[in-house]
Parts: C-alpha cells; structure tokens; sequence
C-alpha cells in the first residue's frame, strides 16, 4: 500500500554500510560484493578513475536479487546520481529493466537534489507501468517530490487504471496535491490526511483531533495551520527543497 513518507532518510555514507555490514550475518561472498560496491562509490566520487567501471559495479550491486548486497549499491549509486549524468543514465537503465522489482528501485532513492526534469521523465514514464508495485511507489514519489506538473497525467492514468487498489492510490495522491489534504471514508471508518508541501519531503501525516474537526465542519486550512503549530514534529528530519541545477553536471564527459 501507498507510503508516501517513506524512504526519505537521508541517504548513508561508505563507513555507515561498512558498519552495518560487519554486524550482518551474511554469507562471506554476499558481504564481499557489497564491500565492492562501496569501494567502487569512493573510487567514482573520489576522482581517482575516470572509467565507467565503478558505476558499472554499482549498479550490477543495486540490481542484486539479496537485500544485502542492492541496499548498499542503490543508495550509493543514488547518491551519486544527484550530481552526476553518468550515474543519473544507470538510474534511467533501472527504470528500464524487465523486472518490476528493479524498476522500483530506479525511484526508491530519487529525490530533490536530482535536476527536476530527470525525476519528472522517469516517473512520467513509470506511472503507466505494467506493475502495481511500480505504480503504488511512483504515485508515493510524486507526492513526496511535490510534482505539481504532474498532477494532468496522475488524473489521466487514474481513468485508464483497472486496478483498485492502484485508484486508490493515484485518488490519495491527486487529492494530496490538489486538495491539501484527503479525507477517504470506507465501510470500517474514515481517515483524514493532510498534505504539508513547504519542506523535503513533503509529508502527509494522520492527526486524530484534526479529523475530529474536520469531520465538525471546521475550515480545513485553519486545521493544518494549528496542526503544523502543535504538532512540530511532522517537520522533523526535512529540511528546504535544493533541487538539483539542470545545467551542473559534475564530471558529465
């Protein structure tokens, strides 16, 4: 099910995974592919190659069928991708695999420091995915990235969608950007979720006594004005947006 809000941590360095590695109990020819991921990330992002292999690794990594090894190379290779074209065309090449699973992955780790366009194209493409796996993460992103220019084609993809559980998503989604928030009524309750776009990522939390009031008929933009005054930590962890320049390409040739 759609989780707007997650995956957003801030993306680790080499020493956080070195860490996280040495205290996995994994097979020893996992954890070696996995330390090879990380060497090549610091090869690449430390200039001392100026060849393809290092991303080649990583992304060999990041398709890796064992959590072990695609979580460490995908947030590696993501990382770079914020300011290099190179690194940004593997994340194209995710996209496009065969798999839904990898194509997931293309957007798992997309965020505000890549040039908006990429994000744009790539989830543009993805929101008419075969997969609902795909789809449900791309209509998350959307919302996290606050891609207002997108909101046209989600309204398009939700007309032609067949799948329920995806209308719902894409309906959640469009009324999160539009609306500032949505209220979604089923037989077993009600849930209220407001939208707050002014920090990355943009979140979408549930407050109880904000539905209370809702539901009593009160103005909703006072609701999420007192929400956001009360309730501090819905802006925990995010920061402004610093989306990345689309002229800068950091060693691009």
């Amino acid at each position: 099910m759609l989780n707007v809000n997650a995956d957003f941590e801030p993306l680790p360095w080499p020493d956080n995974f070195t860490d996280w590695l040495n205290h996995r109990s994994e097979p020893t020819s996992l954890k070696d592919i996995a330390h090879s991921a990380i060497d090549a990330f610091g090869a690449y992002s430390n200039r001392t190659t100026s060849c393809d292999g290092p991303l080649d690794n990583l992304y060999l990594a990041a398709c890796h069928p064992r959590f072990v090894v695609w979580e460490v190379g995908l947030p590696l290779l993501a990382k770079l991708a914020e300011t290099n074209r190179r690194a940004r065309e593997k994340i194209v090449d995710l996209s496009h695999e065969s798999k839904a699973e990898l194509r997931r992955r293309s957007i798992q780790y997309m965020n505000d420091r890549y040039p908006r366009s990429c994000c744009v194209s790539i989830l543009l493409r993805l929101l008419n995915d075969r997969s609902a796996l795909v789809k449900d993460a791309v209509a998350g992103r959307i919302a996290c990235l606050n891609l207002t220019e997108l909101l046209p084609s989600i309204e398009q993809a939700l007309v032609r969608e067949k799948k329920l559980a995806i209308q719902w998503c894409y309906t959640h989604v469009i009324s999160l950007m539009r609306d500032g928030y949505h209220y979604d009524v089923r037989g077993d309750g009600s849930t209220l979720w407001l939208y707050y776009p002014e920090l990355y990522p943009a979140s979408s939390p549930c407050i109880g006594d904000a539905q209370l009031r809702f539901e009593r008929g009160e103005n909703i933009d006072k609701i999420r004005g007192d929400v956001l005054r009360h309730h501090l930590h819905i802006m925990l962890c995010r920061r402004d947006w610093e989306w990345g320049d689309e002229q800068a390409d950091e060693r691009a040739d």
